[in-house]
């Protein structure tokens, strides 16, 4: 069940912490995007894990995971304007990850700005997934 949150929260924890003239990065402001339509989704089963580390030895983590189904969803900011995530060493890493994940089990959904544009039909397709894996599972 989701626990809703009000606007204060929600701008405290997801936003700028409760600073006014903090502006937060373009994949944080993506990630709250995402995190708050998820928070208005109705039929909504089950919050995400928000920086889970799913790995035992490495330090990697993904941006929201629903663990039990192994489902997580990865934002990825500044695809248009040569962004960390762009850029050859930094991709490369990604990919290791990446397939260290799959290798692992776990289904990994990617969004970048472009996607986050229509963020309804992102929670949606995310929305779907989480229900088929559960489903799945028997969770």
């Amino acid at each position: 069940m989701i626990e809703r949150m009000g606007v204060d929260e929600f701008n405290k924890k997801y936003r700028n912490g409760g600073d006014p003239k903090k502006v937060p990065s373009e994949h944080k402001r993506l990630e709250n995007i995402f995190m708050e339509m998820w928070l208005r989704c109705d039929g909504n089963p089950r919050l995400p894990v928000e920086q889970f580390q799913f790995h035992a030895t490495r330090k990697w983590r993904f941006d929201f995971a629903w663990p039990a189904v192994r489902l997580a969803v990865e934002i990825q900011g500044g695809g248009f304007v040569n962004g960390k995530h762009n850029r050859g060493a930094s991709q490369a890493k990604d990919h290791e990850k990446m397939n260290a994940a799959q290798a692992d089990g776990w289904c990994v959904l990617q969004y970048g700005t472009k996607a986050m544009g229509n963020p309804s039909a992102v929670v949606s397709e995310v929305l779907l997934i989480l229900r088929r894996r559960a489903e799945h599972c028997g969770v």
